[in-house]
């Protein structure tokens, strides 16, 4: 159970609600402020890494506009299909700022990634293009659990991506002598991470490795890719807390002192591909307060279905939940929030701490700005929702 999650909005609820009452819920509304200044933190933090990148992953948020803002703020995007070349080609991505991530070879994602000039990120042998690529960057799977410098374990057991060094290492000579001029290393390994040990750790591991590339193979990488998995903390009032992005770059400085110095490959480029990170908390979900059920736990049925916001339902810990201007109402009951379809036993939020709701009110997810984006399925009869933004002039417009 968590307690109440406060308004804490980047816009006031008055202006939210007044916004609301002119446009059908549910909808997303970002702010282009929070976004544009996360991203400049993140680059300034890591500027003291020579060609230093970042690459936002697609999936997490597909609205051309916020592509276009992080594009322009200085990222690169990383795309695992046709669709999503086609999206980051539109929004002004090129060449080396695409990174291209098939699980499995596609043919027609490879010829795009191709003509593109995308640099092809390679989980093994088994998604090779039929020609091998300019630039490859190929992802390591540890052998065994990685333990951070707090202590805590890192494990693998469970994920699907990556090969063991030793078929690296045989991969990266293969496609050297078939032509790739760039051959760099990536590891991906979690989502929402909170400890400040978690990125030291992969990047030691990707070091360690980088150094047995060249002295194995006589390839000096160009690269290490650290990947995602840099969280936040979805839970109000609790011990959780949000790693710094400075101390995790002194203690990578550090690494990179250590290990790749004494090889010689203090030249190669460190890059991340954070999202939700950088994007999670500069974006709501809306939805409307259509009836409210007395059960054990009070129920609180919305005007949204589950494809409308994705990340909830599977999740229900996950995201703040709150009332639009009633956070100083006194009084709290155990509700439990669902949504509008004809599902047994599927929720948005289970056991919160909320002022008691009316029919009318707004409730508000916070933290929606990655993964939770609109979509709808064919046959549902739910059409996805409206996407907005809060400009940096004040202006709300629709995306």
């Amino acid at each position: 159970m968590e307690n109440y999650a406060a308004d804490a909005l980047f816009l006031s609820p008055r202006k939210l609600s007044t916004f609301a009452k002119q446009r059908t819920a549910p909808f997303y509304l970002y702010d282009e402020a929070g976004i544009r200044a996360a991203a400049k933190a993140l680059l300034e933090t890591f500027r003291a890494f020579s060609g230093f990148r970042q690459y936002f992953p697609a999936a997490l948020n597909p609205n051309p506009t916020i592509l276009r803002i992080l594009q322009e703020a200085g990222f690169g995007v990383l795309c695992e299909n046709e669709a999503q070349l086609r999206l980051a080609a539109g929004c002004g991505f090129t060449g080396e700022r695409i990174l291209y991530v098939p699980m499995v070879f596609l043919p027609a994602a490879e010829a795009l990634a191709t003509e593109l000039d995308c640099t092809f990120v390679l989980d093994g042998p088994h998604a090779l293009p039929h020609r091998a690529p300019k630039r490859a960057i190929l992802s390591l799977r540890p052998a065994q659990k990685l333990r951070a410098d707090d202590g805590t374990p890192i494990s693998f057991d469970n994920l699907k991506t990556g090969m063991p060094e030793a078929d690296l290492l045989r991969l990266a000579k293969r496609l050297q002598c078939g032509g790739t001029q760039s051959i760099g290393l990536i590891l991906h390994a979690c989502r929402n991470d909170l400890r400040e040990a978690y990125y030291p750790a992969i990047a030691r591991e990707l070091f360690t490795c980088a150094v047995h590339l060249k002295e194995q193979t006589g390839i000096t990488p160009d690269c290490c890719n650290l990947a995602d998995g840099m969280g936040i903390a979805y839970h109000r009032n609790t011990a959780d807390r949000e790693p710094s992005l400075s101390a995790i770059a002194a203690r990578i400085a550090a690494l990179r002192e250590d290990l790749l110095l004494p090889a010689g490959l203090d030249s190669m480029r460190l890059e991340l591909a954070a999202g939700r990170g950088v994007l999670a908390k500069h974006g709501i979900f809306v939805a409307r307060v259509m009836a409210v059920k007395p059960l054990k736990n009070t129920l609180i049925l919305l005007d949204a279905a589950a494809q409308q916001f994705p990340d909830a339902s599977p999740l229900t810990t996950y995201h703040h939940v709150s009332l639009c201007g009633k956070n100083q109402i006194p009084g709290r009951i155990l509700c439990d929030v669902a949504g509008c379809q004809m599902d047994l036993r599927s929720l948005f939020a289970s056991r919160r701490l909320l002022p008691p709701a009316q029919p009318g009110d707004l409730l508000i997810f916070h933290d929606a700005g990655a993964g939770g984006h609109a979509q709808s399925i064919p046959g549902t009869g739910f059409a996805p929702c409206d996407e907005f933004l809060l400009t940096a002039k004040g202006e709300i417009i629709q995306i």
